[in-house]
């Protein structure tokens, strides 16, 4: 179908945009998958060398993607052989007899193993491209349930594909355990929008036989009280099964690759309803492209979209330095409900340092708000204070050589007397008295300085030993032994 018919078809009030949109990628595979490729690099931070096997030719080529798979045939299918149509078909018979409501509710589904001899029964029947009447109770619900994960398990390619392997794996990084309550939403809607753009990318054997195993996994998920089957245990099953890439070992998947592949797994079965749709902003690029486009090949089209990452106007920075604070303060609230641990303590301790944070004033005592009011203080902010009342600026220290060094309190005295060459800061005051009007300052009171000093002085000065009859007698010389 061309696209001057699709164009007639998207102007329809009735029309499907997704049958719309399934048409488009059968007749122009190529410029769908770009389509689908620039919309997952806007929510996949992907490296060059993990999105270049997205680019592969032979991965990416004409015949996995135009042939829609046809059920109903009967002929031989080999185990282990690529996906075709036929061993779709006989696989479907085992995906629909377990996907009835009582046998998804067996206890121990797809983790029991049932009869290794009906297994290999069952098997050559499927083989043999026989139609088998599952129903007269000739194997039970775990002989189709092993037979189903031994046939995924023999498959030349994993069910996921090796070459989306990597971007798969960065989908589990999106979201980390310490997530933000207020950004979890966006970032699930996220997860969504990656796995099902992945979907796409995917061949349609493998689309159309992954589509039904999932909704059974899921249903199987869903009567977990029943069959103590829940997606978590699933995932445990199956991630190594259509997951694992054949180039890796089973012992490097499972020391590296399996909790992150678990995880991915389990959220793919429990989201499996939502992951099969299209993304809204993918839709209206392709309508869009649909509308515009007037030469039928692809091989020279531009691609377009209506996503924009523009900032429609400059922020000012009294909006930025609240949206910094509301931020920093709604971590600050999160993080003050968590358990008390060592992190936590420090944490709080950096982020009440932080000048975009304000922290309420600290109640002052009465002896504290008297004492400024003295002083004349109660209007001086907080930061001239400290520098105020700071030792080492008023009086600087002096080396405690200086002080042994110099041999009298006096000449010690004028040289603390040089170092404190900065006058004082004067500060005015009201006294108590019948003229309020009158400020009395606050002299420099150096007699203060000079009392400290020379008791460090008589401190840190060594005494001289007094002399007695018994200096004039010569020091006794050692003896030689």
């Amino acid at each position: 179908m061309s696209v001057k018919r699709l164009r007639h078809l998207v102007e329809l009030p009735s029309s499907d945009k997704t049958e719309i949109l399934t048409l488009f990628k059968y007749q122009n595979h190529q410029t769908y998958l770009d389509y689908v490729r620039m919309h997952l690099s806007f929510v996949l931070d992907l490296p060059t060398d993990e999105f270049a096997p997205l680019l592969d030719t032979d991965y990416f080529k004409e015949t996995r993607f135009t042939c829609p798979p046809l059920k109903g045939k009967d002929t031989k299918v080999a185990w282990g052989s690529p996906l075709t149509t036929e061993g779709i078909a006989q696989v479907s018979q085992l995906i629909d007899y377990l996907m009835i409501d009582q046998n998804c509710q067996e206890e121990g589904l797809f983790r029991k193993t049932g009869s290794v001899t009906r297994q290999s029964e069952l098997r050559a029947l499927l083989c043999a491209g026989e139609i088998v009447d599952l129903h007269q109770g000739d194997f039970s619900v775990h002989d189709c349930a092993s037979v189903l994960k031994s046939y995924l398990n023999e498959m030349e390619e994993p069910l996921l594909t090796q070459a989306l392997f990597q971007p798969f794996m960065k989908v589990v990084e999106l979201q980390r355990d310490k997530t933000l309550p207020s950004i979890r939403e966006e970032i699930l809607r996220k997860r969504v929008k990656c796995v099902q753009l992945l979907f796409q990318l995917l061949p349609l054997y493998n689309y159309h036989l992954l589509k039904p195993l999932l909704a059974l996994l899921h249903k199987v998920a869903i009567n977990k009280d029943t069959n103590r089957m829940d997606a978590t245990c699933l995932a445990k099953l199956f991630a190594p099964v259509i997951m694992c890439p054949k180039t890796m070992s089973p012992e490097e998947f499972f020391t590296r690759v399996q909790h992150p592949a678990v995880e991915l797994l389990t959220f793919i079965i429990e989201q499996e309803p939502v992951l099969f749709k299209l993304p809204e902003e993918l839709i209206q690029d392709v309508i869009a492209f649909i509308r515009t486009e007037e030469n039928d090949s692809d091989d020279q089209a531009v691609m377009k979209t209506h996503i924009t990452f523009a900032i429609r106007r400059e922020q000012s920075k009294e909006e930025i330095d609240d949206y910094t604070t509301r931020e920093l303060a709604r971590l600050y609230a999160h993080v003050s409900q968590q358990p008390d641990t060592p992190t936590k303590k420090l944490f709080l301790q950096r982020v009440q340092k932080a000048p975009s944070i304000q922290q309420p004033a600290t109640p002052k005592t009465p002896i504290a708000a008297k004492a400024e009011k003295l002083l004349g203080l109660a209007d001086t902010p907080d930061t001239i204070k400290k520098g105020l009342f700071r030792a080492s600026v008023r009086y600087p220290a002096v080396p405690v050589k200086s002080l042994i060094k110099g041999g009298s309190v006096d000449s010690l005295v004028s040289e603390m007397e040089k170092e404190n060459a900065s006058p004082m800061p004067k500060f005015s005051i009201k006294r108590k008295a019948d003229d309020d009007s009158t400020p009395n300052k606050i002299p420099r009171t150096p007699f203060l300085i000079r009392a400290s000093m020379r008791m460090k002085a008589a401190v840190l000065t060594p005494t001289k030993k007094t002399t007695t009859a018994n200096n004039n007698n010569p020091p006794k010389q050692a003896r030689l032994v």
